[in-house]
């Protein structure tokens, strides 16, 4: 990272001394968020894509995110393999709008994460109907809750079928909810 030793406002444009060079040049850093490439089907193709935020103030693009190619890996993302899981959170389901990355799987246990920035949206998660049903919901140790989900009418995403659950109500504003789906 840049190391900040100086910064000067000039009318209409700012500078910053970053390592004793004035740049507006954006500085783009990865934020972590990854996703697998897919193609019009839905299905991966083999390539890793990440997030990159330009970190640099004095940069007109300062603050833009922009998503990165960042190799073939199909042990990440396997070739033809369809999407899992979806989920984010919503008022009223989009499903274009749903996350399908970053996640972890152990077993049958699908670890998400889950920020609202905002009040009055469901927490959703949608999943393959192929994948059986959830099992379990649990919030860390000791904090299970199953009864607090209720599975919505199935949709049908790139023809496969896909079971849709949601929180009974309204959240409020938090970051980083980890929430761990048993599904089998």
């Amino acid at each position: 990272m840049f190391e900040r030793s100086c910064l000067r406002e000039i009318p209409g444009k700012k500078f910053i001394i970053l390592s004793g060079n004035k740049t507006t040049e954006p500085y783009w850093v990865r934020t972590g968020t990854t996703r697998c490439v897919k193609d019009e089907y839905g299905l991966n193709i083999g390539g890793w894509e990440a997030i990159e935020v330009n970190a640099n103030p004095a940069s007109s693009t300062y603050g833009q995110e922009r998503w990165v190619y960042t190799g073939d890996d199909v042990t990440v993302c396997p070739i033809g393999e369809p999407i899992d899981i979806l989920w984010g959170e919503q008022l009223v389901l989009d499903v274009d709008g749903l996350r399908s990355e970053p996640y972890s799987k152990v077993g049958s246990i699908y670890l998400l994460e889950y920020s609202n920035d905002d009040s009055d949206v469901y927490l959703w998660l949608l999943h393959r109907a192929t994948m059986g049903t959830i099992q379990s919901i649990s919030y860390g140790p000791g904090r299970e809750s199953l009864a607090a989900w209720e599975y919505e009418p199935d949709i049908i995403v790139d023809e496969y079928t896909l079971k849709v659950t949601k929180i009974k109500w309204f959240t409020d504003v938090f970051q980083n909810l980890n929430v761990n789906f048993n599904i089998n």
